[in-house]
């Protein structure tokens, strides 16, 4: 509803705020949400008249939020995530063996039987890689060789955005909170926690398909405390990621 009736980049901005609960500078603003400088700036100012964005002072910074003080504010959050879930773009969901094909070709420890197709920017790869691994334990296991391999190479702007827009923001946070303490590599382990989402409390399962009283017992015995933290359980123990990550990272 709001896509179709505001302009794109004040769309962008409302979503980046509203809905990602991203802040920062006009110019962070303008890149997250991928609009120019001048329209980012403009459009902040909008919102800040509108009693949308707040601003505040950070040193010489100029730091822009959602004004969640609003007296509407939950109801226009949901109004936003329904203008948001109508709005995604219905891009081509390619093959679970193609995609397994780009992360292999991106150097995730997988195999795939056919080749990776078209090419593929490696953020939707990797963003689409995060929904198969709740069907796909192998690749869930692999996926910190994954992030790491290509922490240099990704944009994780780009890819906060599109994980978000497939549901999947908090397995992000979780594989790069696990990759950084793997890797020992406290940036991505402060990036990861820039993505959680403190509303999140109720513990899932992570992985789809039946889970049997058996099933849940183990599972609750081998979750690593990382992935309770993100709320998520799941029947991997921290020595099975281990083991891969240390056989695998770094590997030609």
């Amino acid at each position: 509803m709001f896509k179709e009736l505001l302009p794109d980049s004040r769309w962008r901005l409302l979503r980046a705020l509203w809905i990602d609960r991203s802040e920062g500078s006009i110019r962070e603003l303008a890149r997250l949400a991928e609009v120019s400088y001048c329209s980012a700036h403009s459009e902040l100012k909008r919102l800040e008249q509108a009693g949308l964005a707040c601003c505040e002072a950070v040193g010489n910074a100029s730091i822009y939020r959602a004004n969640r003080a609003n007296p509407v504010a939950a109801e226009l959050e949901t109004v936003l995530g329904a203008s948001q879930d109508a709005a995604r773009q219905p891009h081509h969901a390619p093959d679970d063996e193609v995609l397994l094909a780009h992360l292999k070709k991106l150097g995730a420890p997988v195999l795939a039987d056919s080749g990776p197709g078209d090419p593929m920017p490696a953020e939707e790869a990797v963003a689409r890689g995060l929904c198969l691994t709740h069907r796909m334990p192998a690749l869930a296991r692999a996926f910190p060789v994954l992030l790491a391999r290509n922490r240099a190479r990704l944009d994780f702007a780009r890819l906060r955005h599109r994980a978000t827009a497939l549901g999947e923001k908090q397995t992000l946070g979780f594989l790069l909170d696990l990759t950084g303490l793997l890797a020992k590599d406290n940036s991505l382990r402060s990036l990861a926690q820039s993505l959680k989402d403190r509303r999140v409390r109720r513990t899932k399962d992570f992985f789809e398909g039946p889970h049997g009283k058996h099933a849940a017992r183990l599972a609750e015995m081998r979750t690593p405390p990382i992935a309770r933290d993100w709320k998520f359980r799941l029947d991997m123990s921290m020595e099975s990621f281990e083991q891969l990550f240390k056989k695998f990272y770094g590997a030609p």
